[in-house]
């Protein structure tokens, strides 16, 4: 399999022959001076993992070791993605300082200086730092992550009748469960990053190969300097083709055994929080292709999911569901995203957001998305022109309300409830007799909410009032046009 591609600055020899980036990665680029690949519709930028709290005799650099690991294993899973980047940072030789997340992305969000390239606007990143840390003879090691996407927000517009509720994943930031590591767990590390670290002549761990540079090597370089980076060309199994520049100006092929579950070091069960990465990677793919009106990519989608399954099995299913919880919005609103027929996708997503709303059943954001979705079904399921039917609103007014009562500065929040108010206003209704809403009690809710806050709700119609970050309305983008006989959508009447 060979694709074509576009190399960034870093790469301006292959730029003349291949036009369309698919795949890039840069190993050992200095966190002062940090580098992302442009064109990539989503970079995942690893920093190494602060390894100060392990004794000098058992670290051995391996928080840089660990994220060289990360940044390879991860750039192996998400190639079926397409163009996309995959950096690993590193602090300058003997500079103990900690590389800062916050540093690192104020520069490559083009906020402060420093970076020798930039995020895109609307393009994403998914940033992995974390801790290791010594206890005894036992080593842990804690990730955390951020995603998002630059100059955009991750919110999404839901039709409900005539109105919009507002709706987005609970966290953009995760702290993931501290994994245990052995000593001997480091040792398998260093071996495993000899390997990775390395580009064969052929695939084989026994073929002639050097080591693979990067501008860290050569300590205090200035800021204009280009990263040694390079293109993925292939993939075949646990190996990657790559395509560099040479020193002299030649282009050079080789392979690097990218996968480490064959290197006595399986970080998809050790660290299953590559899977989050991976379909976090995913995730704002799609939402990359939605804003530029890219054709659905079911495939891609799936792939999404398959990755969130990963990491949902491996777990912690007591400390991280929060993670858990996030895992199961972002897969629901891919779906969504990636399906040709949207109902389907909706269908499936509703299953996602109705568990992560039992993980965290105090997140107004996971009721938000749950409920709105519903809302969004029972719209899309009436005949054209006619009331949406509401199955037990009172219970809906209550999670709303509840979602409002939890994030009480939330002007969305209150929004999103007296926009259901009004169209319960002139819904029908089904379900218990005991969760029907009378119409004086509705028009009683509406006015305390006027009274409370002048109310800046939204038409189904209206623009958007931030258009410096404007949401995605699931509707217009789909373009779903809802029919006239209603009878023909039963399969879709809301639950």
């Amino acid at each position: 399999m060979n694709i074509r591609l576009t190399a960034v600055d870093a790469l301006i020899l292959i730029a003349m022959t291949f036009p369309v980036l698919a795949h890039a990665g840069a190993p050992h680029i200095p966190c002062e001076y940090p580098f992302v690949f442009s064109e990539a519709a989503v970079n995942l930028v690893v920093l190494p993992y602060d390894d100060s709290a392990i004794s000098e005799a058992s670290a051995r650099g391996s928080g840089t070791q660990l994220a060289l690991l990360l940044q390879m294993d991860a750039l192996s899973h998400i190639l079926g993605y397409g163009n996309v980047g995959a950096i690993q940072l590193e602090l300058t030789p003997g500079d103990r300082t900690p590389c800062n997340v916050d540093d690192v992305a104020a520069k490559i969000l083009g906020q402060r200086s420093g970076a020798q390239t930039q995020i895109r606007r609307g393009n994403g990143v998914v940033f992995v730092w974390g801790l290791m840390y010594e206890e005894d003879d036992d080593l842990y090691v804690q990730t955390y992550a951020r995603f998002l996407r630059r100059d955009a927000t991750e919110e999404l517009l839901f039709a409900a009748g005539e109105y919009k509720l507002i709706a987005k994943p609970s966290s953009q930031l995760i702290t993931f469960a501290p994994r245990h590591l052995s000593k001997k767990d480091l040792d398998r590390i260093e071996a495993a990053y000899l390997k990775a670290n390395v580009v064969r002549q052929w695939k084989s761990d026994s073929a002639p190969g050097e080591e693979l540079h990067g501008i860290a090597k050569c300590g205090g370089c200035p800021p204009d300097s280009r990263p040694d980076g390079f293109l993925v060309v292939d993939r075949q199994e646990d190996w990657i083709q790559i395509r560099r520049r040479l020193p002299n100006g030649q282009v050079q092929d080789g392979w690097i055994h990218a996968n480490t579950g064959t290197m006595d070091f399986e970080l998809d069960r050790q660290l299953p929080e590559l899977g989050f990465l991976e379909g976090t990677v995913g995730y704002l793919h799609s939402r990359v292709d939605a804003d530029n009106k890219r054709e659905p990519a079911e495939e891609a989608g799936r792939l999404t999911a398959e990755q969130f399954a990963t990491f949902a099995k491996f777990a912690d299913q007591n400390n991280e569901t929060v993670a858990l919880a996030v895992a199961e919005q972002l897969a629901g609103i891919t779906r969504m995203l990636s399906s040709r027929n949207y109902l389907e996708g909706l269908s499936q997503a509703q299953v996602s957001f109705r568990r992560a709303r039992q993980l965290v059943p105090y997140s107004p954001d996971a009721i938000t998305l749950s409920v709105a979705t519903e809302l969004n079904r029972a719209t899309l399921a009436r005949n054209a022109g006619e009331p949406v039917t509401i199955e037990n609103p009172r219970l809906v007014a209550q999670q709303l309300a509840q979602a409002s009562a939890l994030a009480p500065a939330s002007d969305i929040a209150i929004n999103n409830l007296s926009s259901y108010y009004k169209v319960a206003r002139t819904a029908n209704y089904k379900g218990d007799a005991a969760n029907r809403l009378e119409k004086p009690e509705i028009e009683q809710q509406i006015q305390r909410i006027e009274n409370r806050r002048p109310p800046a709700v939204e038409r189904f119609h209206e623009s958007d009032t931030h258009p410096e970050q404007p949401r995605t309305d699931v509707l217009d983008l789909k373009k779903v046009v809802i029919p006239a006989l209603p009878q023909t959508r039963k399969d879709i009447a809301p639950r």
